[in-house]
């Protein structure tokens, strides 16, 4: 059994200093993990308990196959015989065909082997799980992000550090499962600071772009949500978003927000 301890949350109430009306802020993983379908079970009575539910990126219509958005073919920009042989380890092991992402963007091969490696493959992901119970409610929904604007965030990011990081993820599949397992667990006791720790490192040169840039407007379209005060909103965004010097807590506090700790 994973120890919580008692500060340790995803979970957070935020008011408006002259308001009693609660709104909710919630950390995610983007994952169908044990610890990602376990918080979903825990934080959907204050799902409930709003009108609104905004995810990081707005998930009310189709996805998007983001075709086009990598142009290299990443057999010839890995290496040949690295990639047959990487591909042939993931087929084994996971199921995973790396023959038909050649031409994928080296963020969403990593992300859809890190699903695969600690996911539950027929569940979906807690960001959707999220949706899907805010359709049931009859909520209304939104995104901090668009699609769009995640789009644009994987074309301006450099190729270089992008195969970089993948290379590395490649290279030991063993030791990224165990960093994902590790990560899981770390989730599970809601420690958003380990989290931020280890997504910043994990990150490398991609850590501004994704996590310090983000922050400020994530934080920004937050309080953009909450200004009319009217309805009660559930808010979603990556965990490590939360947490640091430049985290959405400390930035929603400084915009005079009332927050408070929730520990589910």
């Amino acid at each position: 059994m994973i120890k919580k301890h008692k500060e340790n949350t995803l979970l957070f109430q935020m008011h408006w200093p002259d308001s009693t009306r609660m709104h909710y802020l919630f950390g995610t993983m983007h994952t169908s993990s044990p610890a990602s379908l376990n918080q979903f079970e825990l934080v959907k009575k204050w799902l409930s308990h709003c009108s609104v539910f905004i995810a990081e990126t707005d998930l009310s219509g189709p996805m998007p196959s983001f075709t086009g958005v990598w142009k290299q073919d990443l057999k010839l920009a890995l290496g040949e015989n690295f990639y047959d042989r990487v591909a042939s380890k993931l087929r084994q092991l996971y199921g995973i065909d790396l023959q038909m992402m050649r031409f994928t963007h080296p963020l969403h091969v990593m992300s859809f082997i890190s699903q695969h490696m600690i996911g539950e493959m027929n569940t979906e992901a807690l960001d959707f799980l999220l949706q899907r119970e805010a359709d049931r409610l009859q909520m209304e929904t939104g995104g901090l992000e668009t699609i769009d604007e995640q789009l644009q965030i994987l074309i301006n990011l450099p190729e270089s550090q992008s195969l970089l990081q993948l290379k590395k993820l490649l290279r030991n599949l063993s030791g990224t499962r165990r960093q994902l397992i590790h990560m899981d667990e770390t989730y599970a006791r809601g420690d958003i600071r380990k989290l931020y720790k280890m997504s910043r490192k994990g990150l490398g040169g991609h850590r501004h772009i994704h996590i310090n840039q983000r922050n400020a407007i994530l934080s920004k379209r937050v309080l953009n949500y909450l200004e009319p005060n009217e309805r009660s909103h559930f808010i979603c965004c990556g965990a490590a978003h939360l947490w640091g010097e430049f985290g959405m807590l400390r930035s929603l506090k400084k915009a005079g927000l009332l927050l408070k700790p929730i520990i589910v």
